[in-house]
């Protein structure tokens, strides 16, 4: 019996090792569509074709969270398969991002190709860390275009930076994030509740929402413990004030005026933030008890558990809380509802897109094998791997390129329709002094807001005129040290 057992085990280990014959293979409980005659090890960190031996190794380090690890699992079968000369071995890690740098330093274990969150890869560049990825941008992909006429127009802007002074492109894209407000479809089935278009139906929802369940389900839950999720509506209601054109105006820091909050692109920040109070500010009553004190983990459990029927997030939540969304409940993706302020093309609302920071890709100068990397990169842009990416993640990676939703979820194609119609834009300081402004002048003060005048003070106009008067009194200074550096 023993010797029949390990034989059993030993026939399950060869084939849960050993990809081939064209089936979907089980990882973390998800079909992964491995390429067929591939070896991935137990452990599914290598990949390779018959044997290692004698062939050169793409070390890989990526964030393991927020778009899981399925992907790339996936997509490093089909590359090795097509470059057998390569292996790859997948090193996942959900805290990347902090040690980037000390190891960029160092220089010390490098792997030839970083996957972090996003964070200041401009001063990677600057330090003289990072591979200049030009001749990837150059390199073909399967529709005859080069990789950068591929990508999308914010990306093409993004990926510049100086290496001592010298322009190049070093960063690849990662992901194009949709954002919006997460709902639980099955709750609004249940309870025939519509989406609002305007922020006055929004307003009307949230109270119908206490009403209807007698405050049993509040209509928001929130992150308040961590930054950057209250940024998604403020971002988008300023895109819609302003216009998208107006928010690249501001970022391109042209002098201290575009602070000014009297004058368009600041005003509409204004505007954009006097409408997130009306929505979570002191004198709202429309979020769950005990958010602020909530991490992004925490308030997706509340919202999935049914606390609350509304959620501010983007594309990757789905698949983060894929293993927490009980059995029969369907969630949505909404684009946030319209101000009473923002652009019109005719009767037409303009519709926008705001993408949480980019997540991008990285070589280390140092690295051991950037020829195998960068042919890695390059082959991220093929449609077929980009309808992989999709497929895995129910996000996108910004390239021309619309991935085949037959079956997707609902949230997917939520994110979808509101991505392939809208413009899409993150916050991209394209002026000089962009490195040197973002250093002084402070983030915007959501929770604050939240709190109100009684905890410190803060209203949107004391905020921005405060802003204002830190970008005039400062302006020459941040232009002398552009200029030292040869911004």
């Amino acid at each position: 019996m023993k010797k029949l057992s390990a034989l059993i085990v030993a026939v399950v280990l060869l084939l849960t090792t050993f990809i081939g014959c064209g089936k979907k293979e089980e990882v973390g409980g998800e079909s992964a569509d491995f390429a067929d005659g591939v070896t991935v090890s137990e452990d599914l960190k290598e990949v390779y074709v018959g044997s290692k031996e004698g062939k050169k190794r793409i070390k890989i380090s990526f964030t393991d969270a927020g778009y899981g690890n399925v992907w790339i699992r996936v997509i490093a079968t089909h590359f090795v398969k097509d470059n057998p000369e390569y292996w790859v071995y997948l090193n996942g890690d959900p805290y990347l991002t902090d040690s980037v740098a000390t190891q960029l330093s160092t220089g010390i274990n490098l792997p030839d190709i970083y996957m972090p969150l996003s964070s200041s890869w401009q001063a990677y560049a600057r330090a003289g860390w990072l591979e200049e990825l030009s001749d990837v941008y150059d390199k073909k992909t399967d529709d005859g275009r080069t990789v950068y006429e591929k990508m999308g127009e914010n990306w093409q802007r993004y990926c510049i930076a100086t290496d001592k002074g010298v322009k190049g492109r070093y960063a690849f894209p990662w992901t194009e994030g949709v954002s919006g407000i997460v709902y639980n479809a099955t709750m609004f089935e249940q309870n025939g509740w519509k989406i609002p278009e305007t922020f006055d139906e929004l307003i009307a929802l949230c109270d119908k929402i206490k009403s209807d369940t007698n405050g049993r389900v509040s209509p928001f839950v929130y992150p308040g413990s961590i930054g950057g999720y209250f940024d998604y509506l403020g971002m988008t209601y300023w895109m819609q004030a302003s216009g998208t054109d107006g928010v690249k105006q501001f970022y391109e820091y042209s002098d201290a005026e575009v602070f000014n909050p009297e004058k368009e692109p600041r005003k509409g920040l204004g505007v954009a933030l006097g409408y997130f109070t009306k929505l979570f500010g002191p004198d709202a009553d429309y979020s769950l008890t005990g958010s602020m004190s909530k991490n992004h983990t925490e308030a997706q459990i509340a919202f999935l558990q049914g606390k609350a029927a509304m959620i501010i997030n983007a594309s990757w939540m789905e698949r983060e809380m894929i293993n927490d969304i009980p059995e029969g409940t369907t969630i949505g993706m909404m684009r946030f509802p319209y101000i009473a302020e923002a652009k019109k093309e005719g009767d037409e609302y303009k519709k926008v897109n705001y993408s949480p920071l980019p997540d991008y890709m990285i070589i280390p100068k140092q690295a051991a094998e950037k020829e195998g990397a960068k042919k890695f990169l390059a082959y991220l842009a093929g449609d077929k791997m980009l309808q992989y990416f999709f497929d895995y993640t129910s996000a996108l990676m910004p390239f021309d390129f619309m991935p085949d939703t037959t079956k997707a979820s609902q949230f997917a194609k939520d994110c979808i329709a509101i991505w392939s119609d809208s413009e899409t834009y993150f916050d991209l300081p394209t002026g000089r002094l962009g490195n040197f402004v973002n250093k002084f002048v402070s983030t915007i003060p959501y929770n604050s807001l939240v709190y109100g005048v009684d905890q410190d003070g803060t209203t949107v106009s004391r905020w921005m005129n405060q802003e204002y008067s830190t970008a005039k009194s400062n302006w020459a200074y941040w232009t002398s040290l552009a200029d030292e550096m040869g911004a």
